[in-house]
């Protein structure tokens, strides 16, 4: 071996650097596979963007139709909603080929409106987190250990904490749905309902803040929809003067060619 050639040693993961003295040994690290596991997922995360306010209707299939002309769309994940089985508005991630292109679509849907599939709002986009996926490997070096707590355990509270906390998050998102569906409902009923730690107050705010959302989106079916009608009537009366004959005669008065199609 000439002095200053270099050996790599895959299996043991080491560099032999041959020296004019002699040689020395050097430790490289190259990664373990949880690493590697981790590290390709991160990238994955970077090419995913997370997608909510979709209507129903849509599927995987409409997702990538629409997003195909910002890129190639490689994989759709819509996020199962546990606390509501109802017809509501549900999220998704989607990953892109590349995170340029990721990029790109929040970009756009951030700036202007994006509709999919006769949602009278429009869909919102951002950047995918890791805490998103259900399937994300276990971060290196840590490790998950399951054991049965007893009352007198001080991680007892803990856990009652979490548990309680979980119930509540799935009340104030059944308590929204419900004040989307309607706003005649006493407060004071709701909260006694309800069983949550919450003031009259935090309701009346919560709902005034749906209101204006519900406002806001009705305003905008309404301009979709005029929008529409405008349309229809230009359509309709263009087709009337074709067939008619008002537009030949037209052209012949003025001198110029009319195409019958």
């Amino acid at each position: 071996m000439k002095p200053g050639s270099l050996l790599r040693n895959l299996c043991d993961h080491y560099i032999l650097l041959v020296l004019q003295e002699g040689f020395c040994i050097y430790h490289f690290y190259m990664g373990t596979p949880d690493h590697k596991e981790y590290a390709a997922f991160e990238e994955k995360v970077r090419r995913t963007i997370y997608i909510d306010n979709l209507s129903p209707q849509v599927t995987g299939a409409v997702l990538k139709t629409a997003l195909g002309q910002f890129g190639t769309v490689t994989d759709v994940q819509f996020i199962p909603n546990y606390t509501e089985f109802r017809s509501i508005p549900q999220c998704t991630l989607v990953e892109m080929e590349t995170a340029k292109q990721a990029k790109s679509i929040v970009t756009e849907m951030t700036n202007y409106p994006f509709m999919m599939s006769g949602m009278p709002r429009p869909v919102r986009a951002r950047p995918a987190e890791v805490e998103m996926f259900s399937d994300r490997p276990p971060k290196p070096g840590r490790k998950i250990h399951c054991r049965w707590v007893d009352p007198n355990d001080p991680d007892f509270e803990v856990a009652k904490k979490l548990k309680f906390l979980t119930r509540k998050h799935a009340a104030e998102a059944s308590f929204i749905l419900k004040c989307m569906d309607t706003f005649a409902i006493p407060l004071c009923s709701l909260h006694r309902n309800l069983q949550l730690h919450w003031t009259v107050d935090t309701f009346g705010t919560i709902v005034l803040i749906l209101q204006l959302q519900l406002e806001e989106e009705e305003k905008l079916a309404k301009q979709q929809a005029e929008s529409l009608k405008a349309n229809y009537k230009k359509f309709e009366m263009i087709e009337s003067v074709m067939l008619d004959g008002t537009a030949g005669r037209l052209a012949r008065h003025y001198g110029l060619s009319a195409m019958d199609d």
